[in-house]
């Protein structure tokens, strides 16, 4: 039985982990994130939760793969933002941990889907 709505698929419901774990993480910054940090890293969770709906609206599985491929590679944004606020101080190593943790459950999980819709036929 197939999702009937988006909420329903688990790389949403991981990215939509991902994201409230990445804003939770940047309001307990150290210190405030620069504008540009912050609308980098906002811009890629709204990508990636983008992607991932437009692809549920596809008729196609080639097309929902296509832009869950898409939403992956803002996932990998995302975790190279979250080490580059170790890096510039705006958090430590410890407190990105549970969202590095959700990125690479949200690669594999879409990597999986990709793979699915690649090998399926569309219904």
């Amino acid at each position: 039985m197939g999702a009937k709505r988006v909420e329903d698929l688990i790389v949403w419901q991981l990215a939509n982990e991902l994201r409230d774990k990445t804003y939770q993480l940047m309001s307990t910054s150290k210190r405030p994130l620069d504008l540009k940090c912050r609308s980098q890293i906002e811009d890629a969770i709204g990508s990636s939760m983008r992607n991932i709906g437009e692809g549920f609206g596809r008729y196609y599985h080639k097309e929902f793969a296509r832009l869950l491929s898409y939403a992956r590679g803002s996932v990998f944004e995302i975790a190279e933002c979250l080490t580059d606020g170790v890096s510039r101080g705006y958090w430590s190593n410890d407190a990105k941990q549970k969202a590095a943790h959700l990125c690479e459950r949200t690669i594999k999980a879409s990597t999986r889907f990709i793979n699915y819709l690649r090998r399926t036929r569309d219904i």
